[in-house]
């Protein structure tokens, strides 16, 4: 079967925008041909190379400054560094003043994909959608408490986790305004906005995994690693649908009140009435989001993937870039000095 009819029949890309690999050089498939011109100079691996650097720096940059900091508070200035409220300020710091602008500086040249018009989520598609999501995550999350559970028996002692440790010690106002606020505007702003916008006129599939792996490796600690990963995807997803971050913010948000605001708080006030209603939210929720996942996305097929506008020879160039591969190496490295911390 033709392979291009076969991909319009199916639905999976866009006719007027496609680019067949044998021709693909030459075609106007954008508005300006500079624009073309600029596209056809960041290869895939020029610009998998560029994001993965830019991630690292990032990444570094961010640690070894929040390092810094809190050795010189820890020596210098114990009072601040013992408030309930510096670390959460020290992350804020990091990422809105020096993560965000440094990834967008390094990224800036890259061309982006075709833009497309704002697709509405209905109410319906937005709940059910935030259903698989939960679900996503609590299902995820076991394999988490599985793998620090097995480490800490070889270990001999407790897996830090730093995250749940800057929560629980830390003022629930300033833990709300940053996990619940601050994080999911920024992290959405990086990964699915800045960086998808760059990756996907590769195709719908390469920016969604890439950058759902990516947002996992960056949380940098195994309690986060595979549930973030896998919201990474879903936000993704959803940002390439609807052509906007508004609602992957908004999910996020969501997911982020009750995981690090509500759940904290009422294991802190040791409040038994809202324990039991968040373990019968934690099953429900992964209940109706499996059978929301095996209706619509097994049975009725409702999730869309289009092709790239532009051919990548081997998908594998995404990961295995000197730039990609020295921001694994980073986290990796982040991820082991938790573990044995």
């Amino acid at each position: 079967m033709d392979n291009k009819n076969y991909m319009e029949e199916e639905g999976n890309i866009d006719k007027e925008n496609y680019i067949e690999q044998d021709n693909y050089i030459g075609q106007e498939n954008y508005e300006e041909q500079e624009d073309y011109i600029e596209r056809a100079r960041w290869s895939p691996k020029r610009t998998a190379t560029r994001i993965g650097l830019a991630l690292a720096v990032m990444a570094a940059t961010v640690t070894l400054f929040q390092v810094v900091v809190t050795l010189l508070c820890k020596n210098y200035s114990p009072g601040i560094f013992a408030s309930d409220w510096f670390g959460w300020a020290l992350v804020a710091v990091s990422m809105y003043g020096i993560g965000l602008p440094l990834f967008f500086l390094l990224t800036k040249n890259i061309p982006s994909g075709i833009k497309k018009p704002v697709v509405k989520l209905k109410v319906h598609q937005f709940i059910i959608i935030f259903f698989i999501a939960a679900a996503a995550m609590y299902i995820t999350n076991i394999f988490s408490v599985l793998l620090n559970f097995i480490l800490m028996l070889f270990k001999g002692s407790e897996i830090m986790n730093p995250i749940m440790d800057v929560i629980l010690d830390g003022n629930m106002l300033i833990t709300f305004l940053y996990t619940a606020i601050g994080a999911p505007i920024v992290e959405e702003l990086i990964f699915r906005k800045l960086m998808l916008d760059k990756l996907r006129r590769f195709g719908d599939l390469t920016a969604i995994l890439t950058t759902g792996i990516a947002f996992g490796l960056f949380h940098m600690n195994l309690s986060q690693i595979f549930y973030a990963t896998a919201l990474g995807i879903i936000f993704a997803y959803v940002a390439i649908r609807t052509n906007t971050i508004r609602y992957s913010i908004i999910l996020h948000i969501i997911i982020n009140t009750i995981g690090a605001t509500v759940a904290p708080l009422a294991l802190i006030n040791q409040n038994l009435k809202m324990l039991v209603l968040l373990g019968l939210w934690v099953i429900a929720s992964t209940i109706v989001g499996i059978i929301f996942f095996i209706i619509f996305v097994l049975v009725k097929r409702k999730v869309v993937l289009e092709k790239g506008i532009e051919f990548v020879p081997k998908k594998s160039v995404f990961l295995l870039n000197p730039g990609s591969l020295i921001f694994v190496g980073i986290c990796l490295v982040s991820v082991i000095m938790v573990i044995i911390a």
